[in-house]
């Protein structure tokens, strides 16, 4: 069953599923949100390569290092036996800089890369959606774990029903992470999702950012009339 506390339902089983998508498709409008955690599996697979790359990383720094010094005492050994004091300074020079910065960089482009890999592995761990009334706490790992089979007649039946509007800031990302997490209800149709996709959907980031183009466009064109009234004055 679903658990309700002063609108708030939390849905973590099937009877709560399909009680919960009843009322979500007597609705109008519905507004979807998603809460996203990071993929254990794939958090474990990362830092066990990063390890492996580290370690390959740092044997290579100390070989490189071991070498320079041999280069160094090999040279100060020809110096002393030679007794040249200045002649070989700029090669000294040379060779006390030879791979300075090999390990400058280490971080830098796989910590991006890291980071990059980390969001496209992090995983949906609670879709909200809520109507005028009511919010609809879903927990979808549960789900998954419990009746994966029951998500597309369900919630994959709500996304796809023409006659309920969904919208949310930054709602294209949210979906995107849903047909990553699970195609069949929430995927394209071409790609074994709802028949006719997912949709209406109304993204409110991008009605945010036309609002605020527009206000801006007014604004300019407000302080250059201003501007033209004084100069006519």
């Amino acid at each position: 069953g679903m658990t309700e506390n002063g609108g708030v339902v939390w849905v973590d089983d099937e009877d709560g599923l399909r009680a919960a998508c009843d009322a979500l498709l007597a609705a109008d409008v519905v507004g979807l949100d998603t809460e996203w955690a990071a993929d254990p599996d794939a958090e474990r697979l990362r830092a066990e390569r990063n390890r492996r790359k580290k370690g390959t990383r740092w044997a290579r720094k100390r070989w490189r290092d071991q070498k320079k010094l041999a280069k160094k005492l090999a040279k100060e050994e020809a110096e002393a036996l030679e007794a040249s004091n200045g002649e070989c300074s700029d090669a000294d020079d040379a060779s006390s800089g030879e791979g300075d910065g090999t390990g400058a960089g280490v971080g830098g482009e796989d910590e991006d890369a890291d980071a990059a890999e980390r969001r496209a592995a992090s995983v949906v761990a609670l879709l909200q959606v809520a109507t005028r009334d009511r919010v609809f706490l879903v927990d979808l790992p549960a789900l998954l774990r419990a009746c994966p089979d029951a998500i597309a007649p369900t919630l994959g039946a709500v996304l796809a029903d023409r006659s309920v509007l969904k919208t949310g800031f930054g709602v294209a990302e949210d979906l995107r992470r849903l047909a990553r997490l699970h195609p069949p209800a929430f995927g394209a149709e071409r790609l074994g999702g709802p028949r006719g996709g997912v949709g209406p959907v109304i993204d409110l980031q991008h009605v945010w950012a036309a609002g605020t183009r527009i206000a801006r466009e007014e604004a300019a064109d407000g302080g250059r009339a201003k501007r033209g009234r004084r100069a006519r004055a």
